[in-house]
């Protein structure tokens, strides 16, 4: 958080200093934590992931997606619409009984060229994200229709800094119970 602080890269957030008990929040879910806009900005892509392997849409998967995240939603995205098949789904977010939640910000300095930076700042950021939604998908052209249901899902997304390019998940973690 700190890091990020020193560069002012909180996305949608100005911040004047790095000396802020903010940097202790991030896991804060009030509208005006530093993290507030960005938890909006990792709903947004989790939305647009969600919806692109509901219709198909693998431009937009490899956009938003990589690594393990990238294969497992192309798997998935593959179950749902297989060569031929005519069914067509629509994925819907029901609502959230919490918000999404920073569990966890790793920013570290990650730009070594010798060319100054055109965008941005050095930092190569992960975040660790809970998401708590009720969602559902129903189908067209099959028979069955799937009820809403309770998802808890924590995804890692990351960012190079000093590209223009959106947070991408890069992958999904599993918490014991």
């Amino acid at each position: 958080m700190r890091k990020l602080a020193q560069e002012n890269a909180f996305p949608g957030q100005e911040t004047s200093s790095a000396r802020s008990f903010q940097i202790f929040q991030a896991a804060s879910i009030k509208d005006s934590a530093w993290v507030a806009p960005l938890r909006g900005i990792l709903l947004e892509n989790y939305k647009r992931v969600h919806n692109a392997i509901a219709e198909g849409d693998k431009k937009t998967l490899t956009s938003l997606t990589m690594q393990e995240y990238a294969k497992s939603a192309s798997r998935r995205l593959r179950k749902l619409h297989p060569a031929g098949s005519s069914a067509t789904y629509k994925w819907r977010l029901v609502s959230q009984p919490s918000p999404v939640r920073v569990v966890s910000i790793r920013a570290v300095e990650g730009y070594f060229s010798l060319q100054p930076i055109r965008v941005g700042n050095p930092l190569y950021v992960n975040v660790l994200a809970r998401f708590e939604t009720i969602q559902s998908l129903t189908s067209r052209g099959v028979a069955s229709t799937v009820e809403p249901k309770r998802i808890v899902e924590y995804l890692l997304f990351e960012k190079r800094m000093w590209y223009d390019t959106p947070w991408v998940i890069k992958e999904q973690l599993y918490m014991d119970r």
